[in-house]
């Protein structure tokens, strides 16, 4: 038994009301884009009433489990293609794969219960909708009780499971709301949940939960939950918090008052990351500065501020270098422009194979939207502008799984040559920078990279003619 879907926001924000996990990495677009894998993804616990809904409506008599397991084996995004595959085994025993294409995303195993049809729950008072943002000790060491509640919307999102155990449905939405709003909270990822039904126990009216195991190494934290008559544990991972840069007055001291005076920069993608460091960096040496967004207009505005703040100058403008003319430079040109617009970039995880859609996406970026820039710079009266972008070494490294990304970025230098030929004196350049501290290089677990206003600062002289 096969069958499709693709969640929309609209879908997770629904499910979000049903059970209380608001992370926003499933229900912010903007906030999302910050985190580890650079979109809003789908509750996998969504993902599992949904297969698990999809089963029972081909087994009207399936009313409960005697033991259910589900590992979350990769994130599945908004508007991404899923389908689910049923088979059964021998002993009344389920067992599913969701995929994406080839790609296994999630996995279940559910042994059928001797329960009955499950009665309607009365849903407790609302939790309080605070994701609680914990450090890793906090979390080490958790414990407390996730009030059970299944609202009767639980049945328009999941018509199929209204037959089935309340109560073990109205745990399933507890654990989601544990390791989304309580442990690990704001910083969470779930791993996997086991569950075995106990018929000689009361239901409690709370999943009770407490550290068993919790590995710093790996950011990973086992828990047992009980709730009487059922009981098991739920694994998740504390993913990294978005990346910080160091604010203007960290910096202040690297820069010499005036530096960069004269300098009129554009810096696309500067709300963020390597763009925001720059931005940073060149206002503080007396540059005036333009920073783009495309969805973060807070971040971009916090950012001018900070430099008006300090008497610095970074204005803010939108644009989606996907779809946007470039902004004006007002009365004077750019002298100088610094094109750090970039999707998400994500590792290749069959490395065999070339993914033609990723390269695709990196190309839209990386060289289309160069071109665009390029044209820009030849008709808004800034012939003369410097124009950089970052490279990677992935280049001359070859590292596995970035392949579509680091031959995007090849075609980036290869344009980039050819401008700096054709249309002198436009000056067109690059650098093959390292790995550096921004959203894009999060990881589970620790990662070793470069500090990115040490790596930057000599390039940016060097742009502006001074020594590095």
């Amino acid at each position: 038994m096969t069958d499709n879907r693709t969640f929309t926001l609209d879908d997770q924000l629904r499910f979000a009301r049903l059970s209380g996990d608001y992370n926003p990495i499933h229900v912010d677009p903007v906030a999302a884009r910050r985190l580890l894998f650079g979109k809003v993804v789908v509750h996998g616990v969504h993902l599992a009433l949904w297969a698990m809904d999809r089963l029972v409506a081909q087994h009207p008599a399936l009313h409960s489990f005697a033991a259910l397991r589900v590992n979350f084996d990769s994130p599945v995004g908004c508007l991404e293609d899923v389908k689910v595959h049923w088979s059964a085994g021998e002993g009344a025993i389920y067992s599913a794969r969701i995929l994406q294409g080839e790609r296994t995303v999630c996995r279940l195993r559910l042994n059928a219960g001797q329960g009955p049809a499950g009665a309607a729950m009365v849903p407790s008072s609302a939790d309080e909708n605070v994701c609680r943002d914990r450090t890793w000790t906090e979390v080490a060491t958790a414990e407390g009780k996730i009030p059970l509640r299944l609202p009767a919307e639980t049945f328009e999102l999941f018509p199929g499971l209204a037959r089935f155990s309340a109560g073990q449905l109205a745990a399933m939405l507890a654990a989601t709301r544990l390791v989304g709003m309580e442990a690990p909270g704001l910083h969470s990822l779930f791993s996997a949940i086991e569950l075995a039904a106990r018929e000689d126990q009361p239901w409690a009216p709370d999943l009770t939960y407490g550290v068993r195991r919790a590995d710093e190494r790996f950011g990973l934290v086992d828990f047992a939950v009980d709730c009487g008559a059922l009981a098991g544990r739920i694994s998740a991972f504390m993913r990294p918090a978005p990346m910080r840069q160091k604010s203007m007055i960290q910096l202040a001291g690297m820069v010499p008052a005036g530096e960069f005076s004269g300098q009129r920069a554009l810096v696309v993608g500067g709300s963020r990351g390597l763009g925001e460091v720059t931005a940073k960096l060149l206002a503080l040496g007396g540059a005036r500065v333009t920073i783009s967004y495309s969805s973060g207009e807070g971040e971009a505005a916090a950012i001018a501020a900070e430099a008006g703040g300090m008497g610095a100058s970074i204005d803010h403008v939108r644009l989606d270098v996907a779809r946007d003319g470039m902004p004006p430079a007002g009365a004077e040109p750019w002298t100088h422009i610094y094109y750090f617009a970039s999707p998400k970039i994500a590792p290749n995880g069959r490395d065999e194979a070339f993914d033609a859609d990723a390269f695709d996406l990196y190309r839209r970026f990386y060289v289309d939207g160069l071109a665009r820039l390029i044209a820009f710079a030849q008709r808004s009266g800034a012939p003369t502008a410097t124009l950089w972008f970052p490279s990677t070494v992935f280049i001359d490294t070859r590292e596995k799984g970035f392949k579509e990304y680091a031959a995007a970025k090849i075609a980036a230098e290869q344009l980039a040559g050819w401008v700096s030929t054709v249309y002198p004196p436009l000056r067109c350049t690059f650098t093959r920078l390292p790995k550096l501290a921004t959203d894009q290089t999060q990881a589970i677990g620790t990662s070793s990279v470069a500090d990115n206003e040490q790596v930057m600062l000599p390039i940016l002289r060097g742009l502006a003619g001074k020594p590095a």
